[in-house]
C-alpha cells in the first residue's frame, strides 16, 4: 500500500494531514527529535510540536528526555485498533437509548431514494440495523453475484454472525443461488415477478432498481405488513 493509501486511511480513522504526516515519519524512521522530524517532513517546527501534542494525546506517541532533548517514539500501529474498541465501547454504552429515542416518534411514512454502489451497501446495513428476519420478492441472485460478490459475501457471513434468515422467491431462471443454511428459496417464472428486487425487513421496504443501479426505502409499518402477507402468498404459489 501506497504513502498516499495510508495517509487516506489514517484521515478516515480522525488523523488530520499533518499528525498522519509525522506518524509516518516517526515508523519509518523510529526514536526521533523534532529537528529530525522536521528534517524528514519538511514541516514547521511550531506544526510539528502541535502534531505531537495531538498524537501524544492520542497515545500514538511517547517520548524520552535524554539531556536537554526530547525524543519522540510511535505507538505499535496496533493501537488504533485499540482506540476503535474504545470507540465502539463508547457507542455501545449509547447505542440503546439513541436507539429509543430514534424509535419514539417513528413517522408514519419516510420513503429515501439512493443511488449508485453506495446505495446497496446502505441499505444492507440498515438490515444488520434491523437484526430481523427478512423476506425478499423477485430477487436474481445470479444479478447480485455478478454485480457485488464481495459486499454480498460479507454481507451473509455478518447476517450468519447474527442468526439473520431470509427467504426468497426468485426467478425460476436464475442458475445461482447462494448456498447458506440461513436461506430458504422458492421460484418463480420471471414473468409473474417483473425486473425490481423487492425486500421486506422490519417496517421497511426496500425496492432495488437495476438501471440506473438505485435503492427506493420506504420505512411504513402498514406498507411492511401488506408485502409480508403477498410474500407469504406467492411463497404458497412458488415451487422449491
Amino acid at each position: 500500500m501506497s504513502n498516499a493509501n495510508i495517509m487516506e486511511v489514517l484521515g478516515k480513522l480522525g488523523l488530520k494531514q499533518g499528525e498522519a504526516t509525522v506518524y509516518l515519519a516517526l515508523l519509518k524512521n523510529g526514536k526521533s527529535s523534532v529537528r529530525d522530524i522536521k528534517t524528514k517532513t519538511q514541516l514547521h517546527r511550531t506544526g510539528i510540536y502541535d502534531f505531537l501534542e495531538q498524537l501524544i494525546n492520542r497515545g500514538l506517541v511517547s517520548y524520552v528526555s535524554e539531556g536537554n532533548c526530547k525524543y519522540y517514539i510511535p505507538t505499535p500501529p496496533s493501537k488504533f485498533q485499540e482506540l476503535i474498541d474504545e470507540q465502539q465501547s463508547l457507542l455501545d454504552s449509547v447505542k440503546f437509548q439513541m436507539e429509543k429515542e430514534y424509535q419514539s416518534e417513528p413517522e408514519d411514512l419516510n420513503v429515501e431514494v439512493a443511488r449508485g454502489r453506495e446505495s446497496i451497501k446502505s441499505f444492507m446495513a440498515d438490515i444488520l440495523r434491523t437484526n430481523q428476519n427478512y423476506v425478499c420478492i423477485g430477487v436474481d441472485e445470479t444479478w447480485w453475484e455478478e454485480q457485488f460478490p464481495i459486499i454480498t459475501a460479507n454481507h451473509i457471513a455478518k447476517e450468519k454472525k447474527l442468526k439473520i434468515k431470509w427467504k426468497a422467491i426468485a426467478q425460476k431462471e436464475s442458475d445461482f443461488v447462494y448456498d447458506t443454511p440461513h436461506a430458504k428459496y422458492r421460484f418463480l417464472p420471471e414473468e409473474h415477478l417483473g425486473p425490481l428486487h423487492t425486500i421486506v425487513y422490519g417496517d421497511n421496504v426496500a425496492i432495488v432498481i437495476r438501471d440506473p443501479l438505485s435503492v427506493i426505502t420506504i420505512r411504513n409499518q402498514t406498507l411492511a405488513k401488506a408485502q409480508k402477507k403477498q410474500f407469504e402468498m406467492l411463497w404458497k404459489e412458488a415451487k422449491k
